[in-house]
């Protein structure tokens, strides 16, 4: 089984600390999770991984400081993803805006919009079906 590579970018702890224990209780070895407080953080973290032929999810939320989840998905789509290969972004995220589904909707590179909170049959079925 290849790697993958989870991004949780959020910037509520708790959100981060629970999901990081239901991402655990899943008890996948191959999985490695990197914590991201802002959009900032997490490209820099994804930019580290460039040209990296595993897996990697990210969990995107929209608002953040220092970087939003919509000026995430501008520079990935400007920096062409940093030529990650198998790459899947989900944005999580409490709004209950149409507006947003749907601005979510116009990227590509978006391949889902989860309501928060996240569930552990959710996050299962992502991990294990990508």
């Amino acid at each position: 089984m290849k790697n993958k590579h989870v991004f949780l970018i959020e910037d509520d702890k708790i959100f981060r600390l629970i999901t990081l224990k239901m991402l655990n209780n899943l008890r996948l070895p191959y999985l490695s999770i990197c914590e991201c407080e802002n959009g900032q953080i997490g490209l820099n973290e994804l930019a580290l991984k460039r040209d990296l032929d595993e897996e990697v999810i990210v969990f995107l939320d929209i608002n953040m400081p220092v970087l939003s989840g919509w000026e995430f998905l501008e520079e990935m789509v400007l920096q062409k993803s940093f030529g990650l290969k198998n790459i899947s972004i989900y944005i999580v995220s409490s709004s209950t805006d149409a507006s947003d589904l749907n601005k979510s909707k116009s990227y590509e590179i978006v391949d889902g919009f989860i309501h928060k909170p996240l569930s552990l049959d959710s996050l299962k079925s992502i991990i294990t079906t990508h």
